[in-house]
This record gives C-alpha cells, structure tokens and sequence, in this order.
C-alpha cells in the first residue's frame, strides 16, 4: 500500500511538472516560427537559418481526437523535435478540417431526433419502451416450439460477438452521448457551424497536453470562417 502511495505521488509530481513547462512553452511562444529579418537573398538566407516544416491530414472536426490520430501526430511531433535540436527553425501548423457533407448530414439527423423526442430527447425513453414492449395492455402467448433448446445446459445466441460489443446508436444523439457531450449541448449541434466552434478547442487543449510544438497563431478551419489574413500571420 505504500508503494502504490509512493507511486501515486511520483506520477503527480511529474505530471505537474510537464503541466508547468507546457505553459511555460505557451506563454514563451517558444514553437512560434516568425519570418528571418535579415535582408538576404533567399538561398542565402536558407543557408544562414535552415528550416523545416511539417505537419499532417487536417483532422475532420465531427469527434475529439482519438488513438489513431495520436500515431499519427506524434510521427510529426517527434520530427518537429528533433530538426529543432539541429538547429532548424521548425513550423508545425495545424488546420481542422470542417468541409464536406459528413458534419452536415449529421446535424441533419439531430434536427429529426429533437422534433421526434423533444430539445433534450425527453420522450426518448418513453418511446424505446414502447417499441420494446408494443403490447403492454395485452398478454402474448408464447409459440409452441419456439426458442427450443436441445441441451438446456448449453447456451446460445443468435447475437455474435461483434453485435455484442457495439454500443446501441440507432440516432444520432446516442452517438453524441457515447462521445461524452452532455445531453443538455447535444441540441446545439444540429447547427452544423456549431461543430466548427465546439470541437477545434478540444484538439487545441489535447495537443497542448501531449506537448506538441505547434504554432497556434496559423489554425485554421478548412471554411469561410477563418480569413485568407489569418493564415499569413506570423511572418512570410
């Protein structure tokens, strides 16, 4: 029990270290990458500040970022880390890509959920209990034979293991309650622009967590939303 303490302790104090030099980072702007003031011609000025810049598939911004995503980042981010080590000024940007029909066509659906179950899905459980139970009011003999068992001691189901594990998602809010949002913002969402400001901060707050040298002064939205001017910013 005290080394599980001991432990326990160790794994805080690391982490409010990291926490403490993240900040750190952010309030240094250290993984800001500006534009060389020397007037040199440009192969010159390539060969006095040497750079290297990286970055990855914009993430679709219909979830929070998932495992799969950070394999991915941190084959850039280790890189970003060591040509910075070489000596290269570094730039990593991130875009969050927000285009398409994917976001749209899921607030579409969310629109349908709410007129069929309320703002807050309300009369949703009023309504799967109905369709599980269609005949309250009424008793239903069983069919002779059916569901018969040869070997009673065995059991069986007609439910494969893939079905088994699958979380029941028949509407699109169910899919929004798996992904941690509240029930009470899930209404928010059939307004596909709300997509566009509720999830880009999460990545934003994720990749400051796993410490990535990202430039924050170049993200973007792959839509009208960010001006041409914003991608500019920071230097040439």
């Amino acid at each position: 029990m005290a080394l599980q303490l001991e432990n326990t302790h160790n794994r805080d104090v690391l982490i409010a270290i990291e926490k403490k030099y993240q900040q750190k980072w952010q309030d240094d702007h250290v993984f800001e990458s500006d534009f060389p003031e020397d007037d040199l011609p440009p192969t010159e000025l390539r060969e006095k500040y040497p750079k290297y810049f990286g970055t990855f598939a914009y993430p679709y911004m219909n979830g929070s970022g998932h495992a799969g995503h950070l394999f991915t980042v941190s084959k850039v981010e280790f890189t970003i880390g060591f040509q910075r080590l070489n000596g290269k000024r570094t730039l990593f940007p991130l875009g969050f890509h927000c285009t398409g029909m994917p976001i749209k066509a899921c607030a579409d659906k969310l629109i349908g959920d709410i007129k069929k179950f309320g703002q807050n899905f309300e009369r949703f459980e009023e309504y799967e209990a109905q369709q599980e139970n269609p005949n309250q009011n009424g008793f239903i003999a069983p069919v002779q034979g059916a569901n018969r068992k040869e070997d009673i001691t065995k059991f069986s189901s007609s439910k494969s293991k893939a079905t088994a594990k699958n979380v029941k998602t028949n509407y699109q809010f169910q899919s929004m309650l798996a992904m941690g949002i509240p029930r009470e913002e899930i209404h928010k969402f059939a307004d596909a622009n709300y997509w566009l400001e509720y999830f880009p901060p999460i990545w934003k707050k994720d990749l400051i967590n796993l410490g990535a040298r990202m430039d924050w002064r170049r993200q973007f939205v792959t839509t009208r939303q960010t001006p041409t001017t914003t991608l500019l910013c920071g230097g040439r």
